[in-house]
């Protein structure tokens, strides 16, 4: 379906020299394109985890979106674009305090025309009120309200990461943040922390270089090739199971 696409790249085909038995094969197939549609299907088009605008397939943007400018993070598989949206942490939030916020459990009640959140945490009670104006959101949807204050377009110049607070944060769920934390390989690179909006379709990191990748594709790769796909590192249990059949031996 990607026929716009498929043109342009016949188009900067024939401006190449290539051997002579594909000129004659890139001549016809080119030919049979014109007959086709000009634009490509919209289900080919990458769509903005942020904005939910689509994207052309071929863009000049560094993979980032046209409109908001958010970065496209993509599974080292397939390539095609996870749902993750970027956020940072707001001022004075440390990624320890941050993580504590993220790991407590939530406890959801009903209160006239109001929702709270109860938020058991070691023996701490904390309770955070949802605005009138969304009595019928959940603390999960805070995040989403978020994105929907956003004004868009933001603009490349002005682009940055949503900014999470106390409350947002407290809303999350640990099973929907993925963190990626390359200090170890350089102090100067910095954490970067995303929320899976859509977490009906589960995701995986590699711990070793953090690439995030959807569930089913890792499996599958993982049964052929038994390590992470991208950098191929072993899984910690293979190496555990490896370590124990030495002590066996």
């Amino acid at each position: 379906g990607a026929f716009s696409t498929a043109q342009k790249a016949f188009q900067t085909l024939r401006t190449m020299k290539v051997t002579a038995k594909w000129q004659s094969s890139i001549s016809l197939e080119a030919l049979k394109l014109r007959i086709g549609p000009f634009a490509d299907k919209e289900k080919v088009n990458p769509i903005c985890s942020r904005c939910m605008n689509p994207n052309p397939l071929l863009h000049f943007n560094d993979d980032r979106c046209l409109i908001c400018n958010h970065p496209f993070i993509r599974s080292f598989i397939s390539f095609n674009v996870i749902s993750l949206v970027e956020f940072k942490l707001a001022d004075k939030i440390s990624h320890e305090k941050a993580m504590d916020l993220i790991k407590t459990e939530h406890h959801t009640k009903r209160n006239g025309g109001r929702e709270e959140v109860a938020v058991d945490s070691r023996q701490s009670l904390f309770r955070i009120e949802m605005e009138k104006e969304f009595p019928a959101k959940r603390p999960a949807d805070i995040f989403l309200q978020k994105i929907n204050r956003l004004e868009t377009p933001v603009g490349a110049e002005s682009y940055s990461p949503i900014e999470a607070d106390e409350r947002l944060l407290l809303s999350l769920r640990l099973d929907e943040v993925f963190i990626q934390d390359f200090t170890v390989h350089s102090a100067d690179i910095k954490k970067r922390y995303f929320k899976n909006i859509i977490p009906e379709i589960p995701l995986i990191k590699c711990e070793n270089c953090c690439k995030i990748f959807f569930v089913d594709e890792h499996e599958l790769a993982n049964l052929i090739t038994q390590c992470c796909p991208f950098c191929r590192a072993k899984e910690a249990s293979e190496d555990i199971l490896e370590e124990e059949m030495i002590l066996i031996d």
